[in-house]
């Protein structure tokens, strides 16, 4: 199976998570996967313009120097590399965003989103029309994304699913028939609270930070940024779901939730995610839950999100306790 990573957007922490990739995507793969890596990125780590998320100052409009894109080159030995300076935004966009009257930072990140991606999807079909490869899937991600834990290809390569039905009569395993044209593959996300609804066919939370699917897909995605002034008050999750329902899409869900399986690391703080720390910080949340149990046993809420979470152990739980006791 071939597959083609592609990343997009700003290299933030890069030098901290590339080693992940190649441990939990690429090695526990490589028998039965061939992996070809195209990036897009911007001469700076990471944009100043105003966002959802805190930026860290260690990035923000820095350039990259000749020693970053050297280790960009030679961390991920990509098929395809383009590092471009960000779009600005032209009179034409301006004119738009007055007349509609949306948010020029969201114009901004629509613009640059989906130009890098665009950009990243055109380098593997030259690189195909040179050598004759042809691509399984693609793998649609950010340099900023830690894959804390192994990703198995295994059920994608079989063409295996979970739910499979049985013909008694044949004694054979099938799926279904489907009217679908091409596949979407995503990750489980917790967007806001545990018990909300999301209707997956019209809404994948986190589909703009990792995803797997079809090339012709990839395709429609990357004409993201021809559409612009339709999706103007979309987020680039948003429209990318728009896109995929269009297109009669079927949406798959992989066992790879985010928080436990992957993270966003858009500061540097990769020391404190040290896998040698591991066991320091496990001892570490243990002594500060067992403290805080006397003063909160009390709390029905506390006993469900807290004390009878599986989880507590792990990274997330401190982020959680942190939230309830606010």
């Amino acid at each position: 199976m071939k597959i083609a990573i592609q990343f997009f957007g700003h290299t933030r922490t890069f030098a901290d998570t590339y080693k992940y990739l190649i441990k939990n995507v690429i090695k526990p793969n490589k028998h039965f996967c061939e992996f070809d890596i195209f990036i897009h990125t911007w001469d700076e780590s990471d944009s100043t313009n105003f966002g959802v998320y805190k930026k860290s100052k260690k990035f923000m409009g820095k350039k990259l120097s000749y020693k970053q894109k050297e280790q960009i080159k030679d961390f991920y030995s990509p098929k395809g590399l383009e590092i471009t300076e960000q779009l600005p935004l032209t009179q034409e966009d301006r004119a738009f965003i007055e007349k509609e009257k949306i948010s020029e930072n969201l114009m901004k990140t629509l613009k640059n989103v989906s130009f890098s991606i665009q950009e990243t999807v055109k380098t593997a079909p030259r690189i195909s029309k040179k050598t004759g490869i042809k691509y399984d899937y693609i793998i649609t991600t950010r340099m900023d994304i830690l894959f804390m834990k192994e990703l198995s290809l295994r059920d994608l390569n079989a063409n295996k699913l979970r739910g499979e039905w049985f013909d008694k009569e044949k004694k054979l395993s099938f799926y279904p028939s489907s009217p679908y044209n091409e596949k979407l593959y995503y990750t489980y996300i917790l967007c806001d609270s545990y018990g909300q609804i999301m209707d997956n066919e019209f809404y994948i939370c986190g589909v703009d930070l990792f995803h797997i699917c079809t090339p012709k897909l990839a395709d429609k995605i990357a004409e993201f940024h021809t559409r612009l002034y339709e999706m103007k008050d979309l987020y680039p999750e948003h429209v990318m779901s728009k896109i995929a329902l269009e297109n009669h899409v079927k949406n798959y869900c992989i066992g790879y939730e985010k928080d436990k399986c992957w993270t966003i690391l858009r500061n540097n703080y990769y020391f404190m995610k040290s896998p040698y720390l591991k066991p320091f910080r496990k001892l570490g949340d243990a002594i500060f839950g067992i403290l805080l149990y006397p003063l909160l046993i009390i709390s029905i809420r506390f006993r469900q999100m807290v004390l009878l979470n599986p989880h507590w152990l792990e990274r997330k739980f401190k982020g959680q306790l942190k939230q309830f006791l606010k």
